[in-house]
């Protein structure tokens, strides 16, 4: 008993793997584009972005760690109308940061070269380097603000 279509042709061992029917084989073309596409996509989507839109630093800008010498009176932040901060530098890449808003009302307070200390023009409240008070009516020294540095740049934490 001997029938043709039960009986399939003796393949060689090295003889290539039969092809799929032909709406398979444009599906797997299809498939393999499509993901080709996707990976691609995916890579030059992520590199660019890091590229054109840099991590940026968190908190608020200070200034570069070279305009704040040690042994330098203090940075009254901005260097223009009511001063918020107050930067020294301690050397050795370390800095006090200070609010530089008076505990007492809010004024802004200056420094005064003469006397080495902060001034505030209010009611004449005297704080040292550190921040604390000295004299005047201010119940609270000025707050220590918490900064860091990264690269050659001194930021106020957000």
């Amino acid at each position: 008993m001997s029938n043709t279509e039960d009986q399939t042709p003796p393949v060689a061992p090295d003889a290539p793997a039969p092809l799929p029917p032909p709406e398979n084989r444009l599906r797997r073309q299809l498939m393999k584009g499509f993901v080709g596409t996707l990976v691609v996509g995916a890579v030059t989507y992520f590199g660019w972005t890091r590229y054109l839109f840099p991590p940026r630093p968190h908190g608020l800008r200070l200034g570069p760690i070279a305009d704040f010498a040690p042994g330098a009176p203090p940075t009254l932040l901005p260097p223009t109308g009511n001063a918020q901060y107050a930067v020294q530098s301690t050397g050795q890449g370390e800095f006090i940061v200070l609010s530089a808003v008076c505990t007492h009302q809010g004024c802004s307070v200056g420094w005064d070269a003469k006397a080495g200390n902060y001034l505030c023009p209010c009611h004449l409240g005297r704080y040292d380097t550190s921040g604390k008070v000295l004299s005047g009516p201010p119940p609270r020294p000025l707050p220590a603000l918490p900064h860091h540095v990264q690269g050659d740049t001194l930021y106020l934490n957000s």
